[in-house]
């Protein structure tokens, strides 16, 4: 059966398209950061609505300060805008949610990692000033309902900044360079109309590094000097043991030098000389090595992260000095003695 319209409501032809322009965005549009330092005005689409300036891809570098909890700031600039009677354009104030995630953090912290996949724990606070911080948690977005970070009207950026803090235990592991990759993402408040569509801008994962370098502290303590009487018998062996401390008990080459000789180890007697041999290893005997003079170790020794100064009974290094009897038995009669320089090195 043929239906006659009246031709006095023509709206009703054009109802459909209507709703689709004011509905011009779509459920969780994306914004890939095209405009990071700009206004919006030189983007397009809901590239407009976002921008994120001096984080992405950048490396944000940090010594290790184990007095302070706080290591340092991330400082970066936000635009988070919105249409205003739904066009193309950044008038509005939009507040937002926000992130920070990776592939390898759980828990409440953060994880740098080394080169021997030890981790240092970090926490990262987000806000745009003393007053108004937020700890983020790992691949957590912060906030309930109500975004809680607020925009700016006309494209104008937001300074934000994200501080960088020591977690519990702490420095845990060896002294070197400890790096993680993050990803900071962010999602717009509502701005679709009253229709029931819940349209919204969200940013891409943008992504950035956090590297915190501890910076070696190593020592050595305990030695002392080493004397004996020829023995006639087999060879002269002089021992001591001593302490090596290295920050996060991390590895470390030794290096030896002798005053009297080049390339060997020498005695200086009223004549003549007396070479000797210089052995070292741990207290536990697992690793020794003969030093040649002025090169350093090949062997990598563990050292000590008890105590700077090596208490008594701490000392993890052992010191063998070794003159065969052939050499002392062909020399003159006499003092003979050397200065033996040690010197570690941390790996």
């Amino acid at each position: 059966m043929p239906i006659k319209l009246p031709l006095n409501k023509p709206a009703l032809w054009c109802l459909p398209l209507l709703l689709l322009l004011l509905c011009w965005r779509t459920t969780h549009a994306a914004s890939t950061n095209t405009d990071p330092c700009g206004d919006g005005s030189g983007a397009s689409g809901d590239n407009v609505f976002i921008g994120v300036c001096n984080l992405n891809g950048a490396s944000h570098d940090f010594i290790y300060d184990a007095t302070v909890q706080t290591q340092g700031s991330i400082d970066f600039q936000i635009r988070s805008c919105g249409p205003q009677k739904k066009t193309v354009s950044c008038k509005k104030a939009a507040a937002f949610w926000a992130a920070v995630d990776d592939d390898n953090s759980s828990g409440s912290n953060y994880l740098l990692y080394n080169a021997y996949n030890q981790t240092l724990p970090i926490n990262l606070f987000f806000g745009n000033k003393a007053n108004n911080t937020n700890q983020l948690v790992p691949n957590q977005t912060y906030g309930g309902t109500s975004p809680p970070f607020s925009g700016a009207a006309n494209g104008k950026l937001s300074n934000y900044f994200l501080r960088v803090e020591l977690a519990p235990p702490g420095l845990t592991g060896y002294s070197g360079i400890y790096s993680g990759t993050f990803y900071f993402s962010m999602q717009q408040e509502s701005f679709c109309d009253k229709t029931g569509n819940n349209c919204t801008t969200e940013l891409v994962r943008l992504p950035f590094t956090v590297t915190v370098t501890v910076t070696p502290v190593i020592k050595i303590s305990g030695l002392t000097d080493v004397a004996s009487a020829l023995n006639t018998s087999g060879d002269t062996v002089m021992e001591d043991d001593f302490c090596v401390y290295n920050l996060g008990g991390g590895y470390f080459k030794m290096q030896a030098d002798s005053t009297v000789g080049t390339g060997e180890f020498l005695l200086q007697g009223p004549v003549t000389q007396i070479p000797y041999s210089v052995e070292i290893a741990d207290t536990g005997g697992s690793q020794s090595e003969v030093l040649t003079e002025g090169d350093d170790s090949t062997t990598n020794w563990l050292g000590s992260d008890t105590n700077i100064n090596c208490n008594a009974n701490e000392e993890n290094m052992h010191l063998t000095v070794r003159i065969s009897l052939n050499d002392a038995l062909a020399a003159e009669s006499g003092s003979y003695q050397d200065t033996l320089t040690l010197t570690v090195t941390p790996q």
